[in-house]
């Protein structure tokens, strides 16, 4: 699967969601969300984009901020 369509993907499931993801059972429950669809991605991995998309992006109104972010980190670090 190619960047934007992984993205298109992640800014799907994020439109639902109240950002930024801070609390544990958010972070929980989007990381199921993520492996639904990304299953060969470690939980590892999609925590600290989480974490990391959570940094960058303060607003909840900048959902293609965070999607940029938690991409950037779970498919090219």
């Amino acid at each position: 699967m190619n960047l934007s369509a992984a993205k298109k993907i992640i800014y799907d499931i994020v439109t639902w969601e109240f950002l930024p993801i801070e609390e544990y059972q958010d972070k929980y429950y989007f990381l199921k969300k993520i492996k639904g669809f990304f299953p060969d991605l470690s939980d590892d991995k999609i925590i600290s984009a989480i974490d990391y998309a959570n940094r960058k992006t303060r607003s909840s109104l900048r959902k293609k901020k965070y999607v940029n972010a938690l991409s950037l980190i779970m498919f090219t670090a």
